[in-house]
């Protein structure tokens, strides 16, 4: 009897310990079939596999370089283009400040230059007896230093005889200051109009040297942000990440790029 009451324990110490090594739900109870069921299933998932990972955007439009001779162009054409294409945007609004207010003095000047030019003819046509049709510079300046077309005639037979190029004695050609201080007016008003030309011709030549600076200044740009982007890609980082074993499996490349 007490044989079949040890036997009787073993038996139910075994049955305890075999049902407390399967590794089954309390909370839902499920039973060893659906156990088993459940972990076949698992195995016979396909690992999960990520090809690769990029971080920091690596691949992204900004870390393109900048073509050398592209921005030299734009810089040409007006001086800040290169500078904007580079993307050194203060840079280039003060190039392209420096550029407006140059074209907008060499227009200034040459406007103030035509007003000038104006008052000095209309002057000469009411203090001189100037005939404006027609007439050429050379003209208006012969007019500023000789007092009369006779003055002018004669001194130019004086000293280029045969040579010389002497107006025609009508009225077309014909002029005759009324006072010295008339004529120093118009010398006056003539000159202002030359410096005003004069100044819009600089416009012109600082226009042209805002220019190689703003070339200059764009290759240094160009050079320093392709260094940048050199030294971008110089920092990429490869690694590998494998979990075969765990409970999600899966495979990663990672592409990574220190700041």
């Amino acid at each position: 009897m007490k044989v079949n009451i040890f036997k009787i324990s073993i038996s139910l110490a075994l049955i305890v310990v075999l049902s407390g090594s399967l590794p089954l739900r309390a909370e839902n109870n499920t039973s060893l079939s659906s156990y088993l069921l459940s972990q076949n299933l698992k195995q016979n998932e396909e690992p999960e596999i990520e090809e690769f990972t990029v971080q920091g955007d690596l691949f992204s439009s900004g870390s393109q370089k900048k073509s050398l001779s592209k921005a030299i162009f734009l810089s040409l054409l007006v001086p800040g283009g290169g500078e904007f294409y580079v993307g050194s945007k203060t840079r280039a609004r003060i190039f392209l400040g420096v550029e407006a207010s140059l074209w907008a003095s060499f227009f200034g000047f040459r406007t103030y230059g035509a007003w000038a030019k104006k008052d000095y003819k209309s002057y000469a046509a009411v203090n001189a007896g100037v005939d404006l049709t027609g007439k050429s510079d050379d003209f208006f300046e012969h007019v500023n230093f000789y007092a009369s077309r006779d003055e002018y005639n004669q001194l130019a037979r004086l000293y280029k005889r045969e040579e010389a190029e002497v107006y025609p004695e009508d009225d077309f050609w014909n002029w005759y200051w009324d006072s010295p201080q008339s004529q120093h007016y118009y010398r006056m008003l003539r000159n202002r109009s030359e410096a005003a030309y004069r100044k819009a011709l600089f416009m012109l030549a600082l226009s042209g040297v805002s220019r190689v600076l703003s070339v200059i200044d764009t290759i240094r740009e160009v050079r320093k942000y392709n260094r940048k982007v050199d030294e971008q890609f110089s920092s990429l980082g490869l690694h590998f990440d494998v979990s075969p074993f765990s409970h999600n499996k899966r495979f990663k490349i990672v592409f990574s790029r220190s700041f």
